[in-house]
């Protein structure tokens, strides 16, 4: 796994993976979160939780996919991952739009 550190979001890739990972960062309310995941292998999943308990994104993936989650308070969240033979990669990154 590589979170590549920036603030406004993160890349995960990973092969063959069975161990959880978990990640910090600020979102502002009404943020726009876009998802990218490319499953290739194995079985994965995301939570996103903030610390003052709302948790916007909570799922498993068997398929690639994209989506986008609205962050509803401005808060530090917790991105978790989980694996199980899992082989892909997630991309979490905040867009230039906002909900007005």
């Amino acid at each position: 796994m590589s979170p590549d550190g920036e603030s406004s979001g993160f890349t995960l890739e990973f092969e063959e993976c069975n161990r959880k990972g978990e990640w910090e960062i600020k979102f502002v309310k009404d943020d726009i979160i876009k998802v990218e995941v490319d499953h290739i292998n194995g079985e994965f999943s995301l939570v996103i939780a903030g610390k003052n308990g709302s948790t916007p994104y909570e799922g498993n993936f068997k398929d690639d996919m994209t989506f986008t989650v609205t962050i509803s308070e401005t808060d530090w969240y917790s991105i978790k991952f989980n694996g199980n033979n899992a082989t892909g990669k997630i991309i979490v990154s905040k867009t230039d739009n906002r909900v007005d």
